[in-house]
């Protein structure tokens, strides 16, 4: 099959700014790839022959993965490649010198910078048998990265079809993403070898299930290593990053009203993504298991104000609020979300090919997601740390800084229109926390 190589490109980036954005963060003036440092940085085959200095940097790309000659010969299969997570993945194998990534995809999203990347953009539905074993044909490894949170079953079953499909088609290695919630409630410092706490939630359930599909696929044949990020944030992210900028801007996240004392396991899209393709490569037993977590874990409270100040807001002040009448508002709007929920599934189901019905059923489940006064205290307050030390052995350390993530998030949060000003900050605000 043949080869296609990146595209190599150079860019020069002042160092005049009073702080460096990560690589990949886009700015309203430039709508440029920024890079810290000013001289030229070239991406593409020959990455290796970047300047020395960069590797002393958190801000430069991890050093070629262990070995270049098998990044470059492989085919690597992205599935899911135009989500947050996946986009960030298939972009991170493109500047670690893959030669040949697929980009799976069931449907191309409006923000996919996949276009720009000289990638084999393949459709890629988990779900169809036929259209798996197609895109896996002459794979040798596969990055898993789906997730509908819609449908949990999709998370077990699309697993169960790629290791079936994987199998037949002579694949070598799968990176499965899972997630921390596989943990449930388990607190303190949380390892790899940690028990599940129940409750699970229904998406921590789905994503146990899956990997024990994958355990259970495991052999001399088809190696699986499987990725528990802990809360993924960065440029596009809904879940751990937009939706709180959306909610501080507005004033409704100080509404909540909990104690935000409990540790925010936070890891930038942009480490976990290189993780992903460094494991693409790198030497694994049959079966393995791997925390990813963020350089910093700072409390929420910390985190949303950090947040707050990047959008010029100022400190984030939660209001008090009587903890009896929330929980008693947080379960009538729980209820009322839950028929709303339910009927939006009822209508997919009978109308699963309605670009109409699919349109409405995920602005009714996004206004399911964003009502944040539904999550509970124990969201924010529980003390636990998933510990990395099992990546470290393979010499991976994630290095974007919370600063760095925090002001790469706010930049493309301006620049997408989700704040509309940039309001001053409050006077003698100091610019960031102290983290511990």
């Amino acid at each position: 099959m043949k080869t296609v190589a990146p595209t190599e490109r150079k860019i020069f980036i002042s160092p005049a700014r009073p702080f460096s954005l990560p690589a990949d963060t886009p700015t309203r003036r430039s709508r440029s790839w920024l890079w810290p440092f000013g001289w030229p940085i070239t991406f593409g085959p020959n990455f290796a022959t970047a300047p020395r200095r960069m590797a002393a940097s958190q801000h430069s790309l991890p050093s070629p993965l262990q070995s270049e000659n098998a990044m470059s010969s492989s085919t690597i299969l992205v599935t899911g490649a135009a989500g947050f997570i996946g986009n960030s993945v298939t972009d991170a194998l493109v500047r670690s010198g893959a030669g040949m990534v697929r980009a799976g995809v069931k449907s191309l999203q409006p923000h996919s910078g996949l276009p720009r990347l000289p990638v084999q953009t393949i459709h890629c539905d988990v779900m169809d048998r036929a259209c798996l074993m197609s895109a896996m044909e002459r794979v040798d490894v596969v990055i898993n990265c789906i997730r509908d949170d819609a449908k949990t079953a999709t998370t077990v079953e699309g697993t169960g079809r790629i290791l079936e499909c994987a199998a037949a088609s002579g694949v070598s290695r799968l990176i499965q993403l899972s997630s921390v919630a596989v943990y449930g409630g388990a607190t303190g410092t949380i390892s790899e070898e940690t028990r599940p706490v129940p409750p699970l939630s229904e998406y921590g359930a789905a994503k146990r299930a899956a990997e024990e599909l994958c355990r259970s696929a495991a052999g001399e044949k088809l190696h699986v290593a499987v990725v528990r990020p802990s809360l993924v944030y960065g440029p596009h992210g809904e879940e751990w990053t937009a939706r709180f900028i959306r909610a501080i801007a507005s004033g409704r996240l100080a509404q909540l009203g909990v104690n935000c004392d409990g540790e925010a396991n936070l890891i930038y899209v942009r480490d976990l993504a290189m993780l992903a393709a460094r494991l693409a490569i790198h030497e694994t037993p049959h079966y393995c298991v791997y925390n990813a977590n963020g350089v910093e874990i700072p409390t929420f409270a910390e985190y949303f104000d950090l947040l707050s100040r990047a959008i010029g807001r100022g400190p984030f002040i939660p209001l008090a609020v009587q903890p009896a009448l929330s929980a008693i508002r947080r379960q009538a709007r729980r209820a009322g979300l839950y028929a709303l929920t339910k009927q939006a599934g009822v209508a997919r189901s009978i109308f699963p090919r309605s670009d109409t019905i699919a349109a409405v059923v995920r602005s009714v489940e996004k206004v399911a997601f964003e009502r944040l006064g539904d999550l509970s205290a124990d969201d924010f307050t529980k003390r636990r740390r998933y510990v990395i030390d099992r990546v470290k052995e393979i010499g991976f350390v994630p290095t974007t800084s919370l600063q760095e993530g925090i002001a790469a998030s706010a930049e493309w949060a301006f620049a997408q229109g989700l704040v509309s000003t940039r309001a001053a900050p409050a006077e003698g605000v100091p610019p960031i926390l102290q983290l511990h």
